[in-house]
């Protein structure tokens, strides 16, 4: 991808947001077509994924980690396969877990740190971001918005959105990968003591 080129980051997350669990945020980056609108961005990877869980074409609601996780162990597919068919379509994709400690303060910290990471390598290239939020992470955006452009650029970021994930394949690529680092992260932590 040459140095000036626009690139599409899905956010999304999975996980609890109670005291003494976990949330984890996933970040995917795609490339961005000329006049392709995002709800356009990472559809042949998802059908791509629909065709690999043995429903090419299929009809659904939202392929969130839970229906991906259920489809795949109905027809005998790995689930780490299917990750990894995401994490090698993206140009970028990245996932950070963060114990809960403060309710309120999850969220924004696991999305900012995993958008840090994602577009640090990818604003050093030049490339310009337009970063698109599940709205389920609404709160997040007082809080991170300024200071995502202070962090990255305000000339990296073109834009900052959020929508319903329902509507846009690459935010529910983002959702299979937080699930998915959820249910890792989830496994390997100590229980909370009181």
């Amino acid at each position: 991808m040459a140095v000036g080129e626009r690139l599409v980051c899905f956010a999304d997350e999975s996980g609890l947001l109670q005291v003494c669990s976990g949330i984890c945020v996933a970040v995917v980056c795609f490339e961005k077509g000329s006049g392709e609108g995002l709800h356009r961005v990472a559809r042949s990877l998802y059908m791509e994924l629909l065709g690999a869980l043995g429903a090419p074409g299929r009809r659904l609601k939202e392929l969130k980690w839970r229906v991906l996780r259920k489809i795949s162990r109905r027809h005998g597919v790995c689930v780490d396969q299917l990750v990894g068919m995401i994490r090698r379509g993206a140009v970028v994709a990245e996932t950070e877990c963060i114990h809960v400690e403060d309710v309120e303060e999850a969220k924004i910290e696991a999305a900012y740190t995993a958008l840090l990471a994602a577009v640090k390598d990818l604003s050093l290239r030049g490339r310009r971001i337009t970063v698109v939020f599940d709205v389920n992470l609404v709160p997040v955006k007082n809080s991170i918005v300024g200071g995502l452009r202070k962090a990255i650029g305000r000339n990296i970021i073109e834009t900052i959105t959020f929508r319903d994930s329902r509507k846009i394949p690459g935010i529910q690529l983002a959702d299979i990968l937080a699930g998915h680092a959820y249910e890792q992260w989830r496994r390997g932590r100590k229980a909370c003591s009181s």
